[in-house]
């Protein structure tokens, strides 16, 4: 066991504690080893509670940050164990200071400066100890929830590091849509898209314990009342008070408006710094300042400090309760400070008020090396890179002498002992280069990577306002402090890139496609959902605000992303059901994957397809005749949801059950093919069209839980979205670890606007509407390589413009003879030239056009009349509302009824019934083709999204020579492409028509029992279904039907079914046809036996 440091001068009390530290000794190596090799009983060691706090600054009532600061619980820790009042993080950063801890190394020694870099994928530290580990490895049980790393899941969580992950949750539940970012300020950070999105605040009406970060806490409380048979070390992170702000309205409540007191602020303040500093202070709080709202982000800040502290008292509460009450180290941190205004409103920077937390540490008195008094404040600098010793210390586990940190249990033994050593920060974007603090008892001192320096007397000067580093009086000062400053700086670390792959030529290619997912869906574009990984992908590249899909509904958009050209032209007209179209994606088509392939890429598809499949007797081409070496997909959507699917197919044949989330199997799948399949030498193409949050939804219940009740719609949609973040960082972080994440280009976006209208935001319209709603989608480029990142634009563009932009960015040609709708963004992209749209983005759908010029868009009607029964529709429906009866709410979930007649199904058969008939209703027919081809363009609308985002004020009277003008341009566009579009059958299903009669199968020649058959077979036809039939679960239903048939019936059901496909080769629904022969030969029989 580790004691206290000789040279220091024990008083009689620290002499008394030293002989209890002998008699610990002592009687732990007369107790039996619990593990070989372990000389002490680990059952006689404390339990350590590690509780962190993230962005906590000195804003608790104990430390005195604000006057007005409400944290009782955390003031009442403070109370009973020892206060550091100047604890200082080794950078004023998330992901960097909290490695820093675990590792027990400063950012200077590993090189780990940011948010995007993972200690684990460096070859010197993949196998290092962490803090819980050393825990582990000498007898005790470590488990961890919430925010311990810098995410709670995936790679930046190290969840194989602890013996059990009890809590990924993390936050509060936001208010709802309408109450979010009310202070009208987004704009103004728009330079900023990640501020842009976290900059907000405000109470909700959530049940405090329905809140993540809340239930965090209850997972620490529980594990405090059960019994374990080793000592433990028990993370829990608590995520506020990290923006947004959103806290239940009690804790607003607690901190009236009207009564906030702002924190100190010098309009000079930056007058007298070196540019870096100035830099590292950018005034995005001056936005909030100068619109009056600043008083209201303190009343923010406070209400979720506040809401963090109840998070902290339930977790001390159950401690206090537990047999485990006199035999814990508690210890509180906060990952770094945060500025509300003083200087600035963020962390990353090297004042005071970002690098300075509340730390905390309670060892009971009882102890050997506990605290001998309470309340007591140490005023010595530390800093949290010696936690890890320092713990290790207090629980008497041998030194680890590979650590950068000193252990400082010194002070807690005793607060007012001498300690000579200063904290060191360190804050070095690759932006900025390598910056560092040192903070003593007296002074502040800042240098810079060009020289810079910043000096400040903490005593005299505690908000640090008047920079003395120029003082000449200050130079011995300056000298003595510069000597703490770290001697190596570890280069930063961009991810390991293997030198296999450094002759590569071509960068990978990853398309990501979600489906049905909103423009506000995702974090990155001010969604409710928590995407860090999108987030990070959008933060490094480039995040389009007026992107597109091909169209507003699903096969017609998927058609446009694989050819750039618009779906017409491919053969694909609408929503594709091969139960009712001939149509697919046309062979004579050149795809993304063909024209890669040519390129010698490897190629793959993983997820949903939805351009055609051979199924229901149709002769379709599959994924591999359109280019791709492998696939596994699903013909149109997961069933029965996203949890458990049933029918997916790898290359052609079924897979079956497949345990686990539609998305995560998927990215499970891409996995497998980059271990197995990939070549080092041959630069691939994956394209992955996740299911999500496409109905019916499903996801995991610790996700769904983040954002509100387990049968809640929106929440269930929202985890669908989180859930297919967490798979995409996987693959990230697979791309990453084979060196080839940097060579790689990642596309993101949406097949349509969401089917859920307050997920489109502000824009009119949702999936299947030409509005904005129905097509304006989230639109992501990464490569870090090749594309600048950090950046937004504003540029319209869309899915159709991803084949000529991948031949821009890999060099390669665009398909001979081919006319492309898209454009090439790769000059717009790299920042190598001007762009410059070939023609108009523009979009079709059923008997209506919209094309897109500059700001304005213009609606045009077909001169052909619409086919839709819309009166019968409108009669199906209200017969759906009384089916429903008192139902009806829960069943909509949320949505409109017209929505929801065309997103999942009903839980009522007979609405489902019902339902079914709608939806044939709008089903494209085939035979609407040659009106469409012969049509024009009529009436029209037009709208400046400039002034009207919204689509609500229809300007075509206002401006007719405009609207005229755009009107000849679209028919124009609009007679291209029926002249390309193709009829159905198309003409190569017609040339393998013809070939089919050319040759036809031998059949025995008909004879006159056949024309009675064919009568029989018309009679069934015009039945209807039975009622209990549903077509999502045919197999079932028919599987039950024969098994209580007889043989010979079976046989007479097999006979009518040959008859009828001989007879109707292309009969437009043969599950429907076979399931009326099925129930003939049924109700025959049953009638049978009744005589």
């Amino acid at each position: 066991m580790k004691l206290t440091p000789t040279k220091l001068n024990p008083t009689a009390r620290q002499f008394k504690r030293l002989m209890n530290v002998l008699a610990f000794a002592l009687l732990t190596t007369l107790l039996p080893s619990s593990e070989p090799g372990v000389a002490d009983s680990a059952m006689n060691r404390p339990n350590v509670l590690f509780i962190a706090v993230d962005d906590l600054n000195d804003w608790v009532g104990c430390l005195g940050g604000h006057p007005q600061a409400k944290t009782p619980n955390i003031d009442k820790l403070a109370g009973r164990g020892v206060l550091f009042d100047q604890a200082h993080c080794a950078a004023p950063l998330c992901s960097p200071s909290r490695t820093s801890i675990m590792m027990g190394l400063r950012p200077s020694t590993t090189g780990i400066y940011g948010n995007l870099n993972w200690f684990r994928e460096m070859p010197q530290y993949q196998d290092w100890v962490t803090l819980p580990q050393y825990f582990r490895k000498h007898g005790y049980v470590a488990w961890g929830g919430g925010k311990l790393y810098h995410q709670t899941h995936g790679k930046f969580s190290d969840a194989a590091a602890w013996d059990h992950v009890y809590s990924t949750r993390t936050g509060t539940l936001p208010p709802a849509q309408s109450e979010r970012y009310k202070h009208g300020l987004r704009p103004k950070f728009e330079s900023n898209p990640i501020l842009a999105r976290l900059i907000d605040w405000g109470p909700t009406d959530h049940a405090i314990e329905a809140n993540p970060d809340w239930k965090t806490a209850e997972g620490a409380a529980q594990f405090l009342q059960r019994d374990h048979d080793k000592p433990f070390f028990l993370g829990c992170g608590i995520y506020l008070p990290h923006l947004p702000w959103y806290a239940p309205k009690k804790f607003f409540d607690m901190h009236p408006l009207e009564d906030i007191e702002l924190p100190p602020y010098k309009a000079d303040d930056f007058d007298d710094i070196p540019a870096i500093g100035r830099r590292m202070g950018e005034r995005h709080i001056k936005h909030i300042r100068e619109s009056g709202k600043w008083k209201e982000a303190v009343q923010g800040c406070l209400a979720a400090d506040s809401f963090a502290d109840a998070c902290v008292g339930h977790v001390l509460d159950a401690l206090e309760k537990s047999r485990y009450r006199d035999n814990t180290i508690v210890v509180l941190w906060g990952d770094h400070g945060y500025d509300v205004g003083e200087k600035k409103i963020a962390k990353s920077a090297l004042w005071e008020q970002t690098t300075r937390t509340p730390l905390l540490i309670a060892a009971p008195g009882t102890m050997p090396t506990g605290t001998a008094a309470n309340g007591l404040i140490c005023k010595s600098p530390v800093s949290l890179v010696d936690l890890y010793p320092t713990l290790i210390d207090l629980c008497g586990l041998p030194e680890n002498e590979q650590l950068d940190g000193r252990s400082f249990a010194p002070l807690v033994n005793d607060p007012s002992v001498d300690w000579p050593y200063p904290a060191i920060i360190t804050h070095s974007p690759h932006w900025l280069g390598t910056n560092h603090a040192v903070r003593s008892r007296e002074f502040h001192y800042i240098h810079y990577s060009d020289g810079g320096e910043e000096l400040y007397d903490v005593n005299a000067d505690p908000l640090q306002r008047k920079n003395l580093a120029d003082d000449p009086s200050y130079l011995s000062t300056k000298a003595e402090l510069k000597q703490s400053l770290p001697t190596t700086n570890a280069p930063h670390y961009r991810g390991h890139v293997s030198t296999k792959n450094q002759t590569k030529k071509r960068p990978n290619v990853v398309t990501l496609y979600a489906d049905d997912l909103g423009y506000r869906d995702i974090g990155c574009y001010d969604g409710p959902v928590k995407t860090p990984v999108l987030d990070q992908l959008a933060a490094g590249g480039v995040r389009f605000t007026d992107f597109h899909s091909g169209a507003p509904t699903c096969s017609p958009s998927r058609a446009t992303f694989l050819t750039g050209r618009q779906h017409c032209r491919t053969g694909v007209y609408s929503v594709l059901d091969e139960r009712f179209h001939r149509m697919h994606l046309l062979e004579s088509e050149t795809t993304i994957a063909e024209m890669l392939k040519e390129n010698g890429y490897a190629t793959a598809h993983f997820g949903k397809w939805h351009l055609g499949m051979p199924v229901q007797n149709r002769e379709n081409p599959t994924p591999a005749d359109h280019g791709f070496d492998d696939w596994f997909a699903v013909v149109n959507g997961p069933g029965p949801s996203h949890k458990d699917p049933t029918n997916f197919l790898r290359n052609g044949k079924r897979v079956g059950t497949i345990k686990g989330y539609s998305c995560q199997i998927v990215v499970d799948e891409a996995l497998t093919w980059l271990d197995q399949k990939r070549a080092d030498n041959e630069p691939f193409f994956l394209n992955l069209w996740f299911n999500e949050p496409h109905d019916p939804i499903a996801a995991p219940d610790e996700i769904v839980s983040q954002y509100g009740g387990l049968n809640e719609r929106e929440a269930i949609y929202s985890g669908t979205i989180d859930n297919t973040d967490r798979a995409i960082g996987r693959l990230v972080a697979k791309l990453e670890k084979l060196g080839e994440l940097n060579n790689t280009i990642i596309i993101y976006s949406s097949d349509n606007g969401s089917y859920l209208q307050e997920r489109n935001g502000e824009l009119r319209g949702k999936k299947g509407a030409l509005f904005e709603g129905g097509h304006r989608v989230p639109g992501i480029f990464y490569w870090k390589d090749g594309i600048p990142g950090g950046r937004v634009e504003k540029e319209p563009a869309g899915v159709v413009d991803l084949l000529p932009t991948l031949c821009g960015l890999i060099g390669i040609d665009k398909p001979k003879g081919v006319h492309l709708d898209g454009s090439d963004l790769a000059p717009l992209l790299t920042r190598s030239g001007s762009f410059k749209r070939h023609q108009p983005l523009f979009w079709i759908a059923g008997t209506n056009m919209v094309m897109r010029v500059g700001d304005h868009t213009l609606f045009a009607s077909s001169t052909a009349k619409s086919p839709i029964d819309f009166k019968t529709a409108n009669r199906l429906m209200e017969q759906v509302k009384e089916v429903l009866g008192d139902d009806l709410e829960k069943e909509l979930g949320g949505m409109d009824l017209r929505s929801r007649m065309f997103n999942g199904r009903f839980a009522n058969p007979e609405a489902n019934r019902l339902r079914d008939q709608h939806r044939r209703l709008f089903y494209f027919q085939e035979s609407w083709i040659p009106e469409l081809k012969k049509s024009g363009l009529g009436r029209v609308g037009l709208y400046d999204l400039s002034k009207d985002l919204g689509q609500q004020n229809d300007i075509a009277k206002e401006r007719p020579v405009l609207a005229a003008r755009l009107k000849k341009q679209a028919a124009t566009i609009y007679r291209s492409v029926m002249a390309d579009a193709p009829q159905w059958p198309a003409p190569e299903a017609q040339t393998a028509a013809k070939k089919s009669q050319e040759n036809p199968p031998q059949r025995p020649a008909p004879g006159a029992a056949d024309t009675d058959t064919a009568k029989l077979l018309a009679r069934i036809d015009r039945n209807s279904l039975p009622k209990a039939y549903d077509g999502f679960n045919h197999q079932r239903y028919v599987d039950r039907i024969m098994a209580e048939l007889k043989p010979e019936q079976r046989v007479r059901v097999g006979q009518l079914w040959k008859e009828k496909r001989r007879l109707d080769p292309d009969m437009p629904n043969p599950g429907a046809s076979f399931v009326k022969i099925l129930n003939h030969v049924a109700e025959a029989a049953a009638g049978a036996e009744k005589e």
